[in-house]
């Protein structure tokens, strides 16, 4: 026998927002997604590029430029930008989308072809991926920019 279970709107709404708060992303085994999830990600964020993902969005831009790819350079992007988060690695996906015209996992994309390739460049972000809460790195962005506009 089914129960009906009686909810208010403000029930409702704690219960979503409760859900939403929650939400982590998993990320699998597979590396080449694995970026893929993390790239699309930074369509939410309000990061802004500024010089230093430009220069690092150029080091990716020359790696995959051309015959050939140089993945420890661009490994060594991921690894720089990893160290301050979600934020500065979403400012190198911005960066490089507004400086070259083109989404930077399709840009990979059409270079890499091998698993061990992705799995080697993928390597410093997969303690980015291993949980991210993205409720609170979005709040967390909110509150940044808002302490730099304030200067508080």
């Amino acid at each position: 026998m089914s129960k009906i279970v009686r909810l208010t709107e403000n029930d409702l709404i704690r219960l979503v927002k409760r859900v939403i708060k929650e939400q982590k992303l998993n990320f699998g085994s597979d590396s080449k997604e694995n970026l893929r999830a993390l790239i699309s990600l930074c369509d939410k964020s309000i990061a802004k590029p500024d010089y230093e993902s430009d220069r690092m969005a150029k080091v990716i831009y020359d790696a995959i430029d051309g015959l050939g790819t140089t993945e420890v350079n661009i490994q060594l992007v991921f690894r720089h930008a990893r160290a301050g988060g979600m934020t500065p690695f979403c400012r190198v996906v911005k960066s490089y989308k507004t400086k070259y015209g083109k989404n930077l996992f399709d840009a990979l994309d059409d270079d890499i072809d091998v698993k061990s390739d992705w799995d080697y460049i993928f390597q410093p972000l997969k303690s980015l991926s291993d949980m991210v809460d993205v409720e609170d790195w979005l709040e967390s962005e909110k509150r940044e920019k808002g302490y730099k506009a304030t200067g508080y």
